[in-house]
């Protein structure tokens, strides 16, 4: 059973013509807002009332887009990335063999045997 479950959302600000960003925990006995300290630096969670609006954990003005991929680099660098950036495995084995297919497809038409074919891609390593 999951415990926690972070998220983070980003929308557009058009008050600021920036970027409103949430930080929130959704935990069994409901979801928290991240909000920060001003004192510390360090983000807190408060549980949130259900049917109040939230206010966003950070704003960010018109320089908020060269502030989120600078950040975004950041993570890729050390090594963090998005889920979308994360391939699957059997995606990859899947298009490796569909291209090895398609090779020994186009070449057995070339009317290569399936020996030099084996001969040809030893050549190439």
């Amino acid at each position: 059973m999951e415990l926690y479950r972070m998220n983070v959302m980003i929308n557009d600000d058009m008050y600021r013509e920036g970027k409103s960003i949430w930080v929130s925990v959704k935990r069994e006995d409901g979801i928290y807002v991240g909000r920060f300290d001003k004192k510390t630096g360090y983000m807190n969670f408060e549980k949130h009332a259900p049917n109040v609006q939230s206010v966003p954990t950070m704003m960010f003005g018109m320089d908020s887009h060269e502030f989120l991929q600078a950040f975004a680099n950041e993570l890729h660098r050390i090594g963090i990335k998005a889920d979308a950036e994360v391939p699957l495995k059997n995606e990859l084995d899947a298009v490796r063999y569909h291209l090895e297919d398609m090779r020994k497809l186009t070449m057995g038409n070339m009317g290569f045997t399936e020996e030099e074919i084996k001969l040809i891609d030893k050549e190439k390593k």
